[in-house]
């Protein structure tokens, strides 16, 4: 019905145009659920009809080549497990995965996996540990190499968008499987999330890209919700220029309504 809707206000899109800002406005709609305050309907509505307005370059289907796939090699058993056990929760999910389908991904018998990891939810734990530290050394990396908190909130864009598209099963893990982890790993887990989003905060206000915290943390989560929902989708993850296309949603998303109509193309 989106998809349609869109196709008819704008009938200069192509079709694959459509269905990534489809994606995005789903994001968009969908990243209220991660706030613990009731969102403003009039920010939601700018939010939605800044994506909805929003130029975006030509986005045409590639084929897939050498390469383009993770790789399936790794440097130990204990690596081989961490990266088949994380691929399973991404697409069954933590609860539906047993040690013996871990055990069979990387062609050993399920107890075995027990040489390495103590239960099942170490693995988890380990991917989702290693998943935030990767996102918070970027951050620091982008703040290092940054020139103003307007360059470090592009770069903030670029670097997140990079590691999702590049990471898409592990950033699904961290969006969907938090509640499966025993609950001081979960509390911890939460608040190194927490704290990654207020440093995004941080630098929005900082910007100038909002007026208080409230609309800058909305605004950051709207984009990390449109970025993850877009890495998680692989008939988007194969088209050329996505990452044009997503940092051009994500720009308008963080700017407010005047900085969006001053900012250029």
């Amino acid at each position: 019905m989106i998809a349609a809707e869109l196709a008819r206000r704008r009938p200069e899109l192509s079709s694959q145009q459509v269905r990534f800002l489809t994606a995005a406005l789903l994001g968009v709609a969908t990243s209220v659920s991660f706030h613990s305050v009731e969102v403003p309907p009039d920010l939601l509505a700018e939010l939605l009809r800044a994506a909805v307005e929003v130029s975006l370059p030509s986005l045409e289907r590639r084929e897939l080549k050498a390469g383009d796939e993770a790789s399936a090699w790794a440097p130990s058993r204990r690596e081989a497990i961490v990266a088949a056990a994380t691929g399973l929760f991404a697409d069954r999910g933590y609860a539906d995965v047993s040690i013996d389908d871990i055990g069979a991904a990387v062609g050993i018998a399920g107890p075995s996996v027990y040489n390495h990891f103590d239960t099942k939810s170490e693995i988890l734990i380990l991917a989702m540990d290693r998943g935030n530290e990767m996102l918070l050394a970027d951050m620091h990396r982008t703040f290092r190499r940054s020139a103003s908190a307007a360059d470090a909130l592009e770069h903030l864009v670029a670097g997140y968008r990079t590691f999702a598209l590049e990471n898409s099963d592990l950033i699904r893990l961290l969006n969907t499987e938090t509640d499966q982890l025993p609950p001081e790993e979960r509390a911890r887990i939460r608040a190194t999330q927490r704290s990654y989003i207020a440093e995004w905060t941080r630098i929005v206000l900082q910007a100038g890209a909002a007026p208080d915290e409230e609309q800058a943390r909305i605004r950051v989560q709207a984009v990390l919700a449109v970025i993850n929902d877009i890495a998680s989708t692989p008939s988007l993850r194969a088209l050329d220029g996505l990452d044009s296309a997503t940092d051009a949603v994500c720009t308008v998303l963080l700017l407010d309504g005047e900085r969006a109509r001053q900012s250029p193309d």
